[in-house]
């Protein structure tokens, strides 16, 4: 939803400074697709996950693995760790999918 939120300010900002056409067309596109990325991560679910069987950094430690699409590191982890429970396979793969890896 952050995302959505920004490009709407992006839409704001272009039409209050009186830019020039291609640089509104351009700033539309952004937005566009900015809210394209926030529709497409809310569809993702996550699963519920007892994290306390995994330690207290692991779900951090994917989390951010995924916001830098760090596709190669998340595919890792996936494979070290998709036997240990189906929920954090799901997660992992939700993650995954989110970071655009799929």
């Amino acid at each position: 939803m952050r995302t959505l939120a920004a490009a709407v300010s992006l839409l704001a900002v272009v039409a209050l400074s009186g830019c020039s056409q291609d640089d509104a067309q351009d700033a539309v596109d952004q937005a566009k697709d900015a809210a394209s990325s926030a529709v497409s991560d809310a569809d993702i679910q996550l699963p519920d996950v007892d994290w306390s069987k995994y330690g207290d950094k692991f779900q951090s430690k994917i989390d951010e693995l995924a916001a830098s699409a760090d596709c190669a590191s998340l595919q890792k982890e996936l494979t070290d760790h998709g036997k240990l429970d189906s929920d954090v396979t799901a997660y992992i793969k939700a993650k995954l999918q989110q970071a655009g890896c799929s």
